[in-house]
């Protein structure tokens, strides 16, 4: 994969949400959407085309918890599934579960081990209270997801936050910034005595 040239100067906030929605251009931020779309392949052919410049923009450097305030929710779900990857995983996005109904953001695969993410684009951190509850209703997802996969490897709950400053644990589950999100899933093995893998 190409490493992007990067923006010679960071853009205003008003600049980057008009590249990211498309509303404006330039040579080198279009080159970079041409270069992620050939890198990304067929595992980015999904993805919605503010979702594609949102991952330019932090190809570029700029930092993902600014990119990720101008998609939405479903974009969000999108924009962190291209991070995952970005960085090695397979990745599937909404998982419908029935009886009850339900949904998994994202189950990303990679060297025997499966995320289970939960996407939270919460105006603040989480509340603890509310950080437990995310974290014990995508554990009981993941008991069922079990039940319906044949062969799934070990499970890691994680819920990607736009707002939290560092990792930290709930239950078991990784409460993971959105631009630690890379680094984090990068390096599972730091975080497995915190972990608890179903």
């Amino acid at each position: 994969m190409m490493a992007p040239s990067g923006f010679r100067r960071p853009p205003s906030e008003s600049r980057l949400q008009s590249l990211i929605e498309g509303s404006s251009t330039s040579a080198s931020f279009e080159e970079e959407v041409v270069r992620a779309t050939f890198d990304l392949g067929p595992r980015g052919a999904d993805l919605d085309p503010v979702t594609l410049r949102a991952i330019v923009a932090c190809r570029m450097g700029t930092p993902a918890d600014i990119v990720a305030k101008f998609v939405d929710w479903k974009g969000f779900e999108s924009f962190c599934g291209g991070i995952l990857r970005s960085v090695g995983f397979d990745v599937r996005q909404n998982i419908l579960l029935r009886k009850p109904p339900g949904q998994i953001d994202l189950l990303a695969r990679r060297d025997g081990v499966a995320l289970l993410v939960d996407c939270k684009q919460w105006g603040a951190g989480g509340s603890p209270s509310a950080l437990r509850k995310a974290a014990e209703a995508q554990g009981r997802r993941a008991d069922r997801l079990r039940l319906t996969l044949d062969a799934i490897e070990p499970m890691a709950i994680v819920i990607v936050s736009l707002r939290d400053d560092q990792v930290r644990f709930v239950n078991g589950a990784a409460i993971v910034p959105v631009h630690t999100l890379a680094d984090f899933s990068s390096n599972l093995s730091q975080f497995a005595e915190f972990l608890e893998l179903r």
